[in-house]
């Protein structure tokens, strides 16, 4: 099962935990990252180390903003005493800080240095 499909199930029991049901909704802050996605792709040629180096910047932006969020629903639910559903959310950061640092490794040396290159 896929990190993202575990934190996915793992909401869901942190809602259940307090008696309530997840309900989705739209996040205007992912929505600008999604669109900057769209951008990127649009602005950049296909197959080139340009486009993979900007996704990955796109995709940590996604992880810089997940984290900070789950870490304040980690907070406020330990503040409240919902040891629960605390539990059930906190690998999710770890998780993500882990996806942050395989991306950050992904560019490296060398996508960094092709994609310098081409400009």
């Amino acid at each position: 099962m896929k990190a993202a499909e575990q934190q996915l199930i793992r909401s869901e029991a942190a809602f259940g935990s307090i008696g309530l049901k997840p309900e989705a909704g739209e996040c205007p802050g992912m929505k600008g990252i999604l669109a900057e996605c769209d951008k990127v792709i649009a602005d950049t040629s296909c197959d080139t180390m340009v486009r993979d180096a900007a996704l990955i910047i796109v995709a940590q932006k996604a992880k810089h903003y997940e984290i900070p969020a789950y870490g304040s629903l980690i907070s406020l639910a330990q503040t409240m005493e919902m040891t629960e559903a605390a539990a059930f959310l906190s690998k999710t950061p770890e998780e993500e800080k882990r996806s942050d640092q395989v991306l950050t490794e992904s560019t490296g040396v060398r996508i960094n240095k092709e994609a310098a290159l081409l400009q």
